[in-house]
């Protein structure tokens, strides 16, 4: 079974992917494609290309294609609407082109997920990665997390998603998750 987990940035997705792995509540994990890029390339997050929409989905196909015969359960961090849902903020002209590409992944029709719901205060307070400036971080990744809504309907995964307030504590959020999970796996 494969399942993803999509939010705005600093909504807790790689705490709970953590908390999933250390329990062995998953058998296969894939950490945000788009931040490990930003770490080694040290790129802007919103002055992106086309091009590098394109190289990212499709690392994000060919991981697909690991997790599809995966054993257990395997999660996945951003995923596709997440990963779209930037695209719509910094390259809108290559949405449908994108959302097309995305299509063709071999999980798309049975990944279910689930949406994290945070606050911009929360992603203010929680962001480490651009604490030198936290005012452009909260704005940009505002938007993009008003934009996954409109991915999840795009890639046919909003019946598929279940939203999490994470307003209740990162212990509630993860017990909530675990639960989740073992509903969709029994």
């Amino acid at each position: 079974m494969f399942m993803f987990i999509c939010g705005p940035h600093a909504s807790g997705k790689t705490s709970v992917l953590r908390a999933l792995e250390r329990d062995n509540v998953i058998t296969g994990c894939g950490y945000e494609i788009g931040k490990e890029i930003f770490y080694r390339d040290k790129g802007i997050p919103d002055q992106r290309d086309e091009d590098f929409e394109i190289a990212l989905t499709r690392m994000e196909l060919e991981r697909d294609v690991k997790f599809l015969n995966m054993p257990g359960v395997s999660v996945s961090e951003t995923w596709h609407p997440g990963n779209l849902a930037y695209v719509a903020v910094r390259n809108p002209k290559s949405f449908k082109r994108l959302s097309a590409i995305m299509r063709t992944s071999p999980l798309i029709e049975t990944a279910w997920g689930i949406k994290l719901l945070t606050t911009p205060e929360q992603m203010h307070e929680r962001t480490k990665t651009f604490s030198d400036n936290k005012a452009w971080a909260v704005d940009f990744h505002s938007k993009v997390g008003e934009k996954i809504d409109d991915c999840l309907y795009e890639l046919n995964l909003t019946a598929r998603t279940v939203e999490v307030d994470t307003t209740k504590g990162l212990d509630y959020v993860i017990r909530r998750v675990k639960e989740i999970i073992i509903d969709r796996c029994i």
